[in-house]
């Protein structure tokens, strides 16, 4: 049905799919590229950015505890200056309640200067088991039981003149002239690794001891394993020295080893190096060369450093799952909008093929089908098949009005559809012309064959009219043929006789007890022969009657005709009739005559006295009664060579007036 000749770009499905469909793609796909590529970059950002946070979070944590400790070994620190100092059995006690009071601490000191209370020798005997040296040097340290955690024992400090929580806090402060707090580096006492928080007791601007605490390492670790566990993510801590606290990867084997004796000291040495601030870097890992994001964040207490490590597929496998989810979905979004643009542009190219070929047939001359589904359609399309079955309808009336045309039916006409309906018009003009044309030719056969009918009978009548016949034959004879000519059911010939007298030598179906004569000026038939024109009347029901052998009628006319010879008077044929003769009917009549006479021309000149009128010129050609008698087309034509004029009635119930 459709076209498929047309290539395919130049289609209308082509132009669609060319123009509509894959510039909606290439820019829906564009787009979708886009907001993916922007979705990827923001979540990632954000995945970095909660990466940043968490490990921000841990060094909070992280500095909370040390700042906690810290706090705690200045306050110690702060009560012996202020009142404590020398009070040797009150701060063993203070420094026990520390211990009993804070649960995340494993070990509560003080640490006098050798003689800074007085002699320690005097002050030996004064002081608490466990709290002093041999030399009575005051240097209680206060700890939980290795074997009993709730257990508390004290005993006497060790290493302290070599070591960082007492030597390392006195040459901090001569260097620098003011206390500094000392976080040290991990390490095992009793089985557990510990970190301690001293601080300087001054007197008087002099470094007199030092007071502390100790934190375990394994709580710390703990704490980095809860973090583990709730995000999903690894963890280092890192001393100031380069040393590594605390590890949630592996066993434990990184405890207490410097970076640089790691798989890490590269990517974790440019972290070290930059510790106060805070590093973002996707990596590697040494280990197992996976991908990892590595994020730090310093710890401002003690100069830690925390690191953190999560797997980039764990960052982005959610993203990248999310990301691929949206993006299936976009693209089924897409592909359905292209289906169903291709299916609209398919339905659409069908019924303007439809259309296209439904014009074709149209201008083929095909009229036999009709789109009843397709105007069905609400739609424009629909609009513009409902219009071309209007067309079809209008096409199909037209060729009905033309067929019948065709075949002579000239009543069928077309009805106008609109005022500019030319077409209707037109068909409908040419209907009537072709009607009007067939009406005359009709009428002009109708008349030739009268004409020839007439011609026929006047032959007969001239015929009948010639011989060797008295009037009275003549005269029955030619009443006949008048008779049998026009269809007269009542009729009377009257002859002229010497002194203008008329006889009547011949009827037809004539009423009895009428008179058989006529003066000049009496009865109609008088009349007429005085006037020598013809006379139409129409009679009253009880004035003349026709009858019949079971009824009698009135006639619708009776007329009364001269017989002239050239000038002269024959006699006077009255006839009755049931229907006057018309315009045309007279008119053929004497055309007939005329032609009759033309062709026939009788001549009396073969013992014609016996039939010829009395009176009557002896001539064969007799001339018109009347001037202007015998024209084409008039009914005052003469038979000339008859020697009988018949006179035309014009007008009814009145005397035709002679021109």
């Amino acid at each position: 049905m459709n076209d498929n000749r047309i290539a395919f770009h130049h289609s209308l499905r082509g132009r669609m799919v060319l123009l509509v469909v894959m510039p909606m793609v290439v820019i829906l796909s564009g787009v979708i590229a886009y907001m993916t590529t922007n979705s990827f970059s923001a979540v990632r950002g954000e995945a970095e950015s909660a990466l940043r946070l968490l490990v921000d979070q841990v060094a909070a944590e992280v500095e909370r505890g040390n700042a906690h400790a810290v706090l705690a070994a200045k306050i110690m620190v702060f009560a012996q200056e202020e009142a404590l100092f020398g009070r040797r059995t009150e701060s063993s006690r203070f420094a026990r309640r520390v211990l009993e009071e804070f649960p995340e601490f494993t070990g509560a000191y003080f640490a006098y200067e050798p003689n800074a209370d007085g002699p320690d020798a005097e002050n030996r005997a004064d002081s608490d088991t466990g709290t002093v040296d041999a030399s009575g040097r005051f240097i209680p340290y206060w700890h939980r039981d290795k074997a009993d955690n709730d257990k508390l024992v004290v005993e006497p400090l060790l290493d302290m003149e070599t070591s960082l929580y007492y030597d390392g806090v006195r040459r901090l402060y001569e260097q620098a002239g003011k206390p500094q707090i000392m976080v040290t580096e991990p390490y095992v006492y009793e089985g557990k690794m510990i970190v301690e928080q001293s601080y300087p007791i001054l007197r008087e601007g002099d470094f007199a001891g030092i007071g502390g605490v100790d934190r375990a390492l394994n709580d710390i670790e703990q704490f980095l394993n809860e973090i583990r566990r709730r995000d999903g993510v690894e963890l280092f801590l890192i001393s100031s020295r380069g040393r590594l606290i605390a590890s949630t990867v592996g066993e434990g084997e990184l405890k207490t080893k410097e970076i640089a004796e790691t798989p890490y000291r590269e990517l974790f040495g440019r972290f070290y190096t930059e510790r106060s601030e805070r590093g973002f870097e996707l990596a590697a890992d040494p280990n197992d060369g996976i991908r990892y994001y590595f994020a730090s964040a310093p710890v401002p207490t003690g100069e830690w450093l925390v690191i953190l490590r999560e797997a980039e597929q764990d960052v982005l496998g959610p993203i990248r799952a999310d990301l691929v989810m949206t993006t299936s979905v976009a693209l089924a979004g897409l592909l359905a909008v292209v289906g169903l643009v291709w299916w609209f542009a398919s339905a659409l190219t069908r019924r303007i093929g439809n259309a296209a070929w439904a014009a074709k047939r149209l201008a083929s001359g095909d009229l036999s089908h009709a789109y009843t589904q397709e105007d069905r359609s609400p739609d424009e399309i629909g609009g513009m098949f409902r219009a071309f079955n209007t067309v079809f309808d209008s096409y199909r009336q037209v060729n009905r009005v033309c067929e019948a045309i065709a075949e002579g039916d000239f009543s069928q006409r077309l009805e106008r559809r609109s005022d500019r309906d030319t077409l209707a018009d037109a068909i409908n003009l040419m209907s009537e012309r072709r009607r009007e044309a067939e009406e005359a030719l009709n009428r002009q056969s109708r008349e030739a064959e009268a004409r020839a009918g007439m011609e026929a009978e006047l032959s007969d009548l001239n015929s009948k009219l010639l011989g060797e016949l008295n009037v009275e034959r003549v005269a029955d004879k030619g009443l006949s043929a008048i008779v049998a000519f026009m269809g007269a059911p009542v009729a009377a010939l009257f002859v002229a006789q010497e002194g203008g007298r008329l006889r009547r030598v011949t009827s037809h179906a004539y009423p009895p007890g009428t008179p058989k004569f006529f003066e000049p000026g009496v009865g109609s038939v008088g009349e007429v022969a005085r006037q020598r024109r013809p006379l139409i009347q129409a009679p009253g029901e009880t004035t003349a009657r026709i009858l019949f052998g079971f009824a009698d009628t009135v006639p619708e006319a009776v007329v009364t005709y001269p017989l002239l010879v050239g000038e002269f008077l024959a006699g006077v044929v009255e006839l009755g009739l049931f229907r006057p003769l018309d315009e045309r009917q007279q008119d053929l009549v004497g055309q007939g005559l005329r032609d009759h006479c033309r062709k026939h021309p009788f001549s009396s000149s073969k013992r014609g006295e016996r039939a010829r009128p009395t009176g009557a010129p002896d001539r064969q050609r007799t001339e018109p009664a009347h001037p202007g008698f015998g024209r084409r087309g008039d009914f005052r034509s003469g038979c000339r060579g008859t020697g009988y004029v018949f006179q035309p009635v014009r007008q009814r119930h009145a005397w035709l007036r002679s021109e």
